[in-house]
């Protein structure tokens, strides 16, 4: 009963005076004599408590796919070392669907081209919610997703974000790793998560993009919104054996010693590591998500300063 009411006061006090949250728990634990560890998870109720009271911004990570239809030609023959060119182009490929979710939320949503297989429309409303994001998830999207997106809001004269903060697991993949292969499908099945839906090859985007089949469609948003689930298992999984793009922790007001993946302060000090041009730096872990990752030194000092 008393250590509750001690947990409570120190809550009390940290959102009476929000500073502290970034004070080192050794100060907290002191004042207060009690163990980090209580001092640690009275800052997570006290941090949750101060969200829901002010809004403050939490990590907003947004993962997606996109479905894309085929360019309509004319050409004479066919042949080995045959050439169309540009102008042989009669209808410019185009966003058949997107499909995407936000972390650990459970809806899947998918935008899709209107009735006449424009996709204006889904491109203004997507790039608003990529806006929105904190950081975007795809697999392969920094060299296909997001050129295509991008090129196609051009195309409709749409606002698109320039400054999208983008982690492609597959260029992950392929630097960090070595699988037998970089494709979302067997990474998904090597890890056990799954794996993709079969698309019965392209008759299917004949049937969307020739017949407007409405069953294909649905087998193709039924597709699409699969992917955005193993991309998240599998992201839920590397994400540990690989360097962040961004610093969870710093974005939803942690120190800058906190864990860049989980935002914990729940940390420790490994040892240290020196650059090639003779920079100290500190190798620290988070014990919440036993993640290692690297601080200058700089930063390093302040948090032993901060009583830690």
């Amino acid at each position: 009963m008393e250590k509750k009411k001690t947990f409570n006061k120190i809550v009390e006090k940290l959102i009476e005076k929000p500073k502290y949250l970034t004070n080192g728990a050794g100060l907290l634990a002191k004042q207060f004599k009690t163990d980090r560890d209580t001092i640690y998870e009275a800052k997570r109720q006290a941090k949750a408590l101060i969200s829901i009271k002010d809004n403050s911004p939490i990590f907003k990570r947004l993962f997606f796919d996109i479905e894309t239809s085929y360019n309509i030609g004319k050409f004479w023959s066919v042949g080995y070392k045959k050439n169309i060119t540009p102008s042989d182009v009669i209808k410019e490929r185009a966003v058949i669907c997107i499909s995407y979710k936000w972390e650990n939320e459970d809806n899947i949503y998918n935008l899709r081209w209107d009735k006449n297989q424009c996709d204006k429309k889904i491109l203004k409303e997507f790039s608003k919610i990529m806006e929105s994001a904190d950081e975007v998830i795809g697999h392969n999207s920094n060299r296909f997703d997001i050129p295509w997106l991008r090129t196609r809001c051009l195309y409709h004269r749409i606002a698109f974000p320039i400054y999208v903060k983008s982690l492609d697991t597959y260029s992950k993949s392929k630097a960090m790793f070595n699988f037998q292969s970089n494709k979302l499908d067997y990474i998904a099945r090597f890890l056990g998560v799954g794996g993709k839906i079969s698309t019965g090859g392209l008759e299917l985007w004949d049937n969307i993009i020739l017949h407007k089949n409405e069953e294909a469609m649905q087998k193709m948003i039924e597709y699409c919104n699969n992917d955005v689930i193993i991309l998240e298992d599998v992201f839920k999984l590397i994400i540990n054996y690989i360097k962040p793009n961004s610093h969870k922790g710093v974005y939803e007001n942690n120190s800058l010693w906190s864990c860049p993946n989980c935002g914990s302060e729940d940390i420790k000090y490994i040892k240290p590591t020196v650059t090639a041009k003779g920079t100290i730096q500190r190798v620290m872990k988070c014990d919440n998500d036993k993640n290692d990752y690297i601080i200058s030194n700089t930063i390093y000092k302040k948090y032993l300063e901060n009583g830690n």
